[in-house]
C-alpha cells in the first residue's frame, strides 16, 4: 500500500504470485517516488528471487509482469539477506 503526502494509504497490491509462499520483501524508493520492490519466492518448489519496479504515478508490475532474477543469486534459496537501493535516476 502507499500514501501520499498528505493523503491517505491506498488499498493493498499484491506483487507476489497468488498462491506462492513469499517472504523477505524489502523496498526502496528515492526522492523522486521511484520503488522497487525485491522478495525470495517458492515456486514449483525452490525458491527464487524476484523484483518490481514502481512509477511514482504508476503501480507495482505484478506477476506475472514481476521480474525474476536469475543468476549467481537468482537461487533465493541462500542465507545471504536481500537489500535494495533506487539511486535518483531511478536505478535498482
Amino acid at each position: 500500500t502507499l500514501r501520499y503526502a498528505g493523503g491517505t494509504w491506498q488499498a493493498v497490491e499484491t506483487v507476489s504470485e497468488p498462491g506462492e509462499n513469499s517472504a523477505n520483501a524489502h523496498v526502496a524508493m528515492n526522492a523522486n517516488g521511484q520503488a522497487m520492490a525485491v522478495w525470495r519466492e517458492e515456486r514449483n518448489g525452490a525458491w527464487q528471487l524476484w523484483a518490481t519496479p514502481r512509477a511514482p504515478t504508476g503501480s507495482w508490475h505484478a506477476a506475472p509482469g514481476a521480474l525474476r532474477i536469475d543468476g549467481p543469486l537468482g537461487d533465493g534459496g541462500g542465507s545471504s539477506p536481500l537489500a535494495v537501493a533506487v539511486d535518483p535516476a531511478g536505478h535498482a
